[in-house]
Order: C-alpha cells, then structure tokens, then sequence
C-alpha cells in the first residue's frame, strides 16, 4: 500500500472503529480490525460487481452498466485509499 494510501486506509479504519463503539483504542487489535474492515469493503465490491441486470437490453445500455459498475467500484477504493 502506497504510503498516502496507508495513512488514509489508518484514518479511515480508526474513524470508522471510533463511530461504531466497538474500539475506544482502535490501536489494539489493529490487524484484525484492519483485515475485518477490507472483508467488508471486498464484500460491498463484489455486491456491486455482481449485481444482476436483467434491465440491459442494449449494447449501449450493457457499456453504461459496466462504466457505472466500474465507477463505483473505483469510488469505493479511493475512499478508503486502496
């Protein structure tokens, strides 16, 4: 992981521990919370990538599905610095 990618990831994580309760020393258990963190976020990916469309009808329609699908992703990536 890039170095400005770690320090957003460590911000991100320490925030997100902070606002559910669960972690007053979002130090402690580090690893673990960071690996749970990254399963959650890789599940949300693969909801998004594997979304069923039975309303692409069109190549057109199929291409735009895609770039929103991709778009998504990417945002989801870069807010979380991966």
């Amino acid at each position: 992981m890039k170095n400005i990618n770690k320090t957003k990831w460590d911000e991100k994580v320490t925030k997100l521990a902070l606002e559910a309760g669960g972690s007053h020393y979002p130090s402690v258990n580090r690893m673990q919370l960071e690996h749970y963190t990254r399963l959650v976020i890789e599940d949300c990916i693969n909801a998004i990538e594997t979304v069923n469309s039975p309303h692409i009808r069109t190549t057109f329609d199929k291409m735009a599905h895609e770039a929103t699908i991709h778009d998504a992703v990417n945002a989801i990536k870069m807010r979380f610095g991966l």
